[in-house]
């Protein structure tokens, strides 16, 4: 059974914002000289998890608008509520959406380190620095799953 044509639009809509995501972290960490970033290992890690938070909007908008219910309104799509996808329910974030976000913060930060360290072991080698990397890599990609799914894997 072929996909509908509302699957197809979100697929393209979500896929378009994690490749500015993906470009943007890619850019930020990889391209030597940046003539609007200063060459700031924080800005750089910043401005990399910033593209990672863009990356998992794009995915989550991709998923959340190929489930979505279709009399539900449109803002669902876009900003998860606290019971589901349904943000008209509730207006107010809890203590558990700051948790869920802490995590998301946390995991975008780390893996955006952990690309620029990549990317700093491709300029000059070093083992220590890319078993570093590695292991950021790990622990963002958990810590970022955790925060948009509550599951580790």
């Amino acid at each position: 059974m072929p996909p509908e044509r509302s699957e197809l639009v979100w697929a393209f809509v979500g896929n378009v914002i994690v490749a500015i995501g993906a470009g943007t972290l890619t850019v930020a960490a990889f391209v030597p000289s940046l003539p609007v970033v200063p060459d700031n290992f924080a800005v750089r890690i910043t401005i990399t998890g910033a593209g990672f938070i863009v990356f998992f909007w794009g995915y989550y908008i991709s998923q959340a608008g190929t489930h979505r219910d279709p009399g539900a309104p449109l803002t669902n799509v876009f900003l998860p509520g606290p019971n589901g996808n349904d943000v008209t329910n509730e207006a107010s974030v809890g203590v558990f959406e700051l948790v869920r976000g802490g995590f998301v913060l946390a995991g975008a930060l780390s893996l955006g380190a952990s690309v620029r360290l990549f990317a700093v072991v491709i300029e000059s080698w070093d083992p220590g620095t890319g078993v570093l990397a590695g292991c950021l890599a790990a622990f963002g990609y958990i810590f970022a799953h955790i925060g948009i799914n509550w599951r580790v894997l």
